[in-house]
């Protein structure tokens, strides 16, 4: 089994992927919110992620995954760096168009064969990371410092970092801005995030500090696309006491328009992810 080490740069898994997987937090009152990770503890993470597609002259498609990932944190080193491991334990993928819907689930054994051809394709990708290995150590203040993994690069998501939080814990009100980069094959995108921290909200007891965000999409040099529209919001819940995000959505979408073998395609993408972490009892 092969190991390496990547740039947080990456193909997506498909067209549509823009899915953050890693969310930190800010702080109220005099207190920083910050990631708080214990030696051997475990983190069920479920990810739901409904995407349609819709490209001139075209049907719309609509796709659908859900994965469960679990995070084991192996190690926590005195600055508050976690060592953690992420296994993907289950993948469940839909897509449908006005005439037909096909679906596969890992736990559901099927020859790939036996698949259509309209998920094969995704379906390989998606279900990838279920047999590789993946390691990384986050910061306290929710940067990924490093990581490795043996999942082939043709294949490869990388774990992203949706809020990186300033040293400082930003106050009510106050926004701070991130910036990412999204590399697919005819265009790179520049994704420049605005984070505000609006509050404190009781969900099912619990009383956790909400955030929401907006993001700008900017097209880079090289690009063989146009952008013509663009909308991006969220919302993330963070529980200050137990230092681990309990919930996050976010809701995309952008229109781009590319020209291909002298054609003009206009394609739309709309994504809505929510995504819930839960510590287990089990320490393992």
């Amino acid at each position: 089994m092969r190991s390496r080490k990547h740039a947080l740069n990456c193909r997506s898994r498909f067209t549509v992927a823009f899915l953050v997987g890693l969310l930190p937090t800010t702080a109220i009152g005099d207190e920083p919110l910050r990631w708080k990770f214990r030696k051997d503890e475990r983190i069920a993470i479920e990810v739901d992620q409904n995407s349609a597609v819709r490209e001139a002259s075209q049907a719309e498609s609509k796709i659908r995954q859900r994965t469960s990932l679990a995070w084991r944190v192996v190690e926590v080193d005195s600055e508050g760096i976690a060592t953690i491991q992420q296994k993907t334990e289950r993948v469940r993928l839909s897509i449908s168009d006005s005439k037909e819907e096909h679906s596969a689930d890992s736990d559901k054994a099927a020859a790939p064969g036996a698949l259509h051809p309209k998920i094969k394709t995704i379906w390989a990708t998606a279900i990838a990371p279920m047999n590789a290995t993946l390691q990384f150590r986050l910061s306290s203040f929710g940067d990924i410092i490093d990581f490795e993994t043996s999942q082939p690069k043709e294949t490869l998501y990388n774990p992203k970092v949706a809020i990186a939080f300033p040293k400082s814990g930003p106050k009510i009100g106050e926004p701070w801005t991130v910036q990412s980069h999204v590399k697919k094959q005819y265009w790179k995108l520049l994704l420049t995030t605005s984070y505000q921290l609006v509050g404190k909200e009781t969900v099912d007891g619990r009383e956790l500090s909400k955030i929401k965000s907006s993001t700008a999409f900017q097209l880079e040099e090289g690009s063989e696309a146009k952008l013509v529209s663009q909308n991006a919001i969220g919302l993330f819940w963070f529980d200050p006491a137990e230092g681990k995000l309990a919930r996050s959505e976010n809701h995309q979408e952008i229109g781009l328009e590319m020209q291909r073998d002298e054609a003009t395609t206009v394609q739309s993408i709309q994504q809505s992810t929510e995504i819930s972490y839960q510590l287990d009892s089990l320490r393992r």
